[in-house]
């Protein structure tokens, strides 16, 4: 067989055995995604242990509210407190540091 037509055919072979040159090796550490373990493990959190500091922000943004339901997740190494709080009139989700700084208060629209 001419060298040519050889080379041809351990090229195909090379290819379409997987050997080519495209890597699937999936060690590349440069283009696979990191896991995010770090975001969105809410953790639910009995309200009698929500701490003073936080209950106190909750009491600031909304004076007449009703802590509902809690809990906590971590974001960026540090815990964030999400509760649901009910006023006479409007649900809200507020959310604030472990050491009740201020984080957001949005309606609660979510109809659960």
């Amino acid at each position: 067989m001419p060298k040519r037509k050889l080379l041809g055919l351990a090229l195909f072979e090379l290819i379409a055995v997987g050997g080519g040159c495209h890597s699937t090796d999936s060690s590349d550490k440069s283009t696979m995604e990191k896991p995010d373990n770090d975001e969105k493990q809410e953790v639910s959190v009995p309200i009698d242990q929500i701490p003073a500091p936080v209950v106190a922000t909750v009491k600031q943004e909304v004076p007449d509210g009703t802590i509902t339901e809690a809990s906590t997740e971590q974001k960026d190494g540090k815990t964030v407190y999400e509760m649901d709080v009910k006023s006479a009139s409007v649900a809200y989700e507020l959310k604030t540091a472990a050491d009740g700084t201020f984080i957001s208060k949005k309606v609660d629209d979510d109809k659960d």
